[in-house]
């Protein structure tokens, strides 16, 4: 794709073996490598280390603006240069940066066999060298936007002339006003009833290239799916990584139509802030404001009675009254008073005041006084009755002097049972299946075995099949019903939920859910990126099909992981076939746990296949960011071998396997150490990891040492500095 001059390479081969004279011998690589300057060393000696006798031929790295001759002034950060020519290699980057991924790439190279015919140029001036619309270079146009708009359509012209510019270079005016010239990219809202919320339309107009979105946010939307649709840029407007492909010429041709409506009016996520890699994870999106995004300052139901104290009642250990007639009046007076307040501040109903959380507090102890038990007997038996009617009657009275405003409720630990009174439609219910099986979907799987759950009452017991049946009811009675669904792994004893995401996003489709919110797990160490990566394109797809799923996650998983990404697929195979085999059901909040749900017979059987696939993944990621990825992960692999493999090792007396253990887990804590971990004390999970495997094992895994992890035949008395 990308052009530079022969010559300079010859330059750069010549310079370089001058350059071989002075060479230093510390520290040590290859003497079949030659580096331009001491920048290229580190380079150098990972090839060595990397290649070993693979390593034939002669290559010479260089870095910098004018690498030996090669001008790396148009290329990004990250950019380089891989030219093969007989025997002699060349690799040239811009930055130390550049010639790390360089240096992984011909690695990859070699032991794929391809690397006498590797010609690379990576990064080189802008990702797409030439973008046109019906032909016309997409410079020759300007955009247009009419003077009746919103925060929402400007955030989506702004992000449109943002991204275009990053990938062709094209740099667009924009105008308020809409005019009758050619060449324009107009961009317009639709009342069209089909589109909701969030659908867009794109398509000609002649030679007016039109961008149509639903009033709150279609605009913004249509933005990011053309961008990923026709410019190939994965996961722009989606959770975690994206990658701009590169490409010589990209042509929106004139019968380029395309319209979308998600499936869903709200999906959000969990707060990473905590985790110190989540912004590692971080897309090429912008987060709009508020009122960029028009959902206003609260998305979902999120405990709101402790949060807010309305009508300055504690809720943390007990619920409301929800039938005294003063309760009922203090709050609404409590909500009242709040919005008065919200708006002498500035804020706009509809804008950023949209929603008023009025949900329960994080507890499943409801009132039982007569009035609410009447209630109750009313409603079916349902608990969530009484919680309903109080909504209903606050958004009734409050809407006489504030309309259009939500007020948020949850079907949660005591109301997941449906009443008979349906939530009036200024309410949403958050259905929250809390306790629910992480091991199997929640509707019309195997999940059988039923366990005992503080869901409900404490004397139920239940399984997914309630869960679901639940759901199906309230998304019957109501038209606003919500998610909030639990992605909660457990760090580093991680489980995967891959299957069962792709059923459960179905089912909530089928039955008409309005949103989702994932509560995942904020450290970033398990695969919740890439869950909420499939969420977000089963979102813009509910009708996709399980190959389609299937090709999908293996695109996000290169994507994430790099050139080695098919060994963490089969990663994931052995981890869900190990889950197979263990066949229980657990929590969805497994946080804190050291008990692995898969079989640790199994596992301990894979462990030497499992560490050898996520080092091979670690060896070929050929960019940092997917190298620390794959590290990450690499302390889930390690940690649970050893937690499946060390008891039995000991009673072995096999010091050989335990020292292979040892270096594992030493290796898996350097790993989280690196990138920034605080191994005392994960927030939030608080999960504690010992420095040593020794330590981990007689202080956590020597509960389940008996009973569930493989041993010798004959126990032996742990060491003495373990003995009490």
């Amino acid at each position: 794709m990308k052009k530079i001059v022969s010559a300079a390479l010859c330059l750069c081969m010549s310079a370089a073996v001058l350059a071989s004279c002075a060479q230093k011998n510390e520290p040590y690589f290859s003497p079949r490598i030659t580096v331009s300057s001491s920048a290229a060393e580190d380079s150098a000696v990972w090839l060595t280390k990397r290649l070993g006798d693979s390593l034939t031929g002669k290559i010479v790295l260089a870095v910098g603006d004018s690498a030996n001759g090669i001008d790396m002034t148009n290329f990004e950060d990250d950019g380089f240069v891989i030219r093969t020519d007989g025997s002699s290699t060349v690799i040239a980057s811009k930055t130390e940066t550049g010639l790390d991924a360089a240096v992984h790439k011909y690695a990859n190279a070699v032991d794929t066999g391809k690397a006498d015919t590797l010609d690379v140029v990576y990064h080189e001036g802008y990702r797409i060298e030439r973008l046109t619309l019906a032909g016309n270079d997409i410079s020759e146009y300007k955009i247009e936007y009419p003077a009746e708009h919103n925060e929402n359509m400007m955030f989506a012209v702004s992000e449109f002339t943002r991204l275009v510019k990053q990938a062709c270079g094209a740099d667009l005016a924009a105008s308020e006003g809409i005019t009758s010239a050619a060449k324009v990219i107009e961009f317009r809202h639709s009342t069209d009833a089909e589109l909701k919320d969030d659908g867009y339309r794109y398509f000609f107009e002649g030679d007016r290239f039109v961008i149509e979105g639903a009033v709150k946010r279609g605009c913004m939307y249509g933005v990011y799916r053309f961008i990923q649709n026709e410019l190939d840029w994965v996961g722009i407007g989606s959770y975690g990584q994206t990658v701009l492909s590169e490409s010589d010429h990209i042509d929106i041709s004139a019968d380029t139509k395309k319209s979308e409506t998600p499936a869903f009016q709200h999906i959000d996520t969990q707060d990473q802030s905590q985790s110190p890699v989540a912004a590692r994870f971080s897309t090429d999106k912008r987060t709009p404001s508020a009122a960029q995004n028009s959902y206003g300052a609260v998305t979902q139901a999120h405990h709101g009675f402790s949060r807010y104290r309305w009508g300055s009642y504690y809720v943390d250990y007990k619920q409301i009254c929800y039938t005294d007639e003063d309760v009922i009046c203090n709050v609404r007076d409590s909500v009242l008073e709040y919005i008065e307040n919200k708006l002498a501040a500035g804020s706009v109903i509809g804008v950023d005041l949209q929603f008023i959380d009025l949900a329960q507090g994080d507890n499943g102890y409801y009132c039982h006084c007569p009035n609410c038990m009447k209630v109750m007997k009313e409603e079916n038996g349902a608990a969530s009755g009484p919680v309903v009617r109080f909504a209903n009657r606050i958004d009734e009275e409050v809407s006489e002097q504030y309309e259009g405003l939500a007020y948020l409720i949850f079907a949660y630990m005591g109301t997941q049972p449906a009443c008979v009174t349906p939530a009036s439609s200024g309410v949403r219910v958050t259905f929250a299946p809390n306790g629910c099986c992480s091991a199997h979907k929640l509707r019309g799987g195997e999940c059988n075995e039923q366990f005992s759950l503080y869901a409900v009452t404490d004397s139920d017991i239940i399984n997914n099949d309630d869960f679901g049946e639940w759901l199906e009811t309230w998304c019957k009675l109501c038209d606003n019903v919500y998610v909030w669904y639990y992605l909660l792994e457990q760090n580093v004893q991680t489980y995967t939920v891959l299957d069962n995401l792709y059923d459960d996003m179905k089912f909530f489709f089928e039955n008409g859910v309005q949103g989702m919110f994932f509560n995942s797990d904020n450290q970033a160490i398990s695969f919740n990126h890439l869950y909420l990566q499939l969420a977000y394109e089963m979102n813009w797809n509910p009708d996709m099909t399980r190959e389609e799923y299937d090709e999908l996650t293996e695109k996000l998983l290169a994507l994430n992981y790099g050139d080695g990404w098919m060994y963490i697929e089969e990663y994931i195979d052995i981890l869900q076939k190990g889950q197979d085999l263990e066949n229980k059901c657990w929590d969805c909040w497994g946080y804190g746990s050291y008990d692995g749900n898969y079989d640790p017979a199994y596992m301990m059987e894979m462990s030497d296949c499992t560490s050898e696939l996520i080092e091979r993944a670690v060896d070929m990621a050929v960019f940092a960011d997917q190298r620390m990825r794959c590290e990450i992960l690499s302390a889930t692999v390690y940690y649970q071998g050893c937690y499946s493999s060390y008891f039995k090792a000991y009673d072995d007396g096999d010091e050989a396997r335990l020292n292979v253990l040892r270096g594992r887990y030493a290796l898996a804590m350097e790993r989280l150490a690196k990138v920034g971990y605080n191994l005392d004390s994960f927030t939030w999970a608080k999960l504690y990891m010992n420095r040593t495997v020794d330590d981990e094992a007689w202080n956590k895994w020597v509960g389940q040492r008996e009973d569930k992890l493989p041993h010798g035949e004959t126990v032996r008395p742990a060491p003495p500095e373990y003995a009490k």
